[in-house]
């Protein structure tokens, strides 16, 4: 939904990125990203501030593949834009060059991050600060454009003998912020051939959508993530 803020954390190759990539194409493509059925096409607005070109390439190529063998072709209504150095949006530069960048493809959905490379510092006392001047930045895009926003985070680290708690790490502002806060948590049954994870909600959400409660492995020439129950819902 328009204006709708999501904040999706998960560990170290968990499949954040990956779920992000997925949203982002097939949006764009009019295919439902969990289930590849139809849907509205979008225009979608993809900004990367951390992964390698070569990755991308491979990652996004594979995903552009499963909706074309759907006989859907995102490719004119998705807009990737690489920072790997990463963006600080503390400067007027590189607020100017985002709000540019929406201006001219006017998104119905814009995904970014991680957020600890959309600002520069970091020292605890200045962490309110700077989460500030990105959801501010992100706000004023958001109220202006009128786009959905997915804002990719990190989670804390583990600890001994505990779950990991999907939160997002730094200012409580990133737990305060967005009307969906959600991770993805491996479950016990997964494996590195067959990865399962939970979708778990970890702050109370402002409205209703149909998020997935579990998603697998896809497997070859599929979605990387699939929500079993919603294919058995729809078929």
């Amino acid at each position: 939904a328009r204006e709708d803020r999501v904040i999706l954390t998960g560990g170290e190759g968990t499949g954040k990125t990956t779920l992000m990539r997925t949203i982002g194409v097939m949006a764009a493509a009019g295919l439902h990203p969990f289930n590849l059925h139809p849907a509205p096409e979008r225009k979608v607005l993809y900004v990367d501030c951390e992964n390698p070109q070569r990755i991308m390439q491979t990652k996004f190529s594979d995903l552009v593949g499963v909706a074309r063998n759907r006989h859907r072709d995102p490719q004119d209504r998705l807009f990737i834009e690489r920072w790997p150095e990463g963006m600080d949006l503390g400067t007027a530069a590189h607020r100017m060059h985002l709000r540019a960048l929406c201006k001219a493809i006017q998104p119905d959905l814009l995904l970014i991050g991680p957020a600890y490379k959309l600002y520069e510092g970091g020292a605890n006392t200045r962490e309110e600060d700077l989460a500030r001047k990105v959801v501010a930045t992100l706000d004023s895009l958001r109220e202006e454009f009128g786009f959905a926003l997915i804002l990719e985070h990190h989670m804390g680290n583990e600890q001994e003998g505990r779950t990991r708690n999907p939160r997002p790490i730094g200012s409580s502002l990133w737990r305060r912020w967005p009307e969906f806060g959600i991770g993805l948590q491996l479950t016990k049954d997964s494996t590195p051939e067959h990865r399962i994870c939970d979708v778990v909600h970890w702050r109370g959400p402002r409205d209703e959508r149909p998020w997935p409660t579990r998603l697998m492995s896809g497997g070859p020439g599929n979605l990387p993530w699939i929500d079993n129950s919603s294919l058995a819902r729809t078929a």
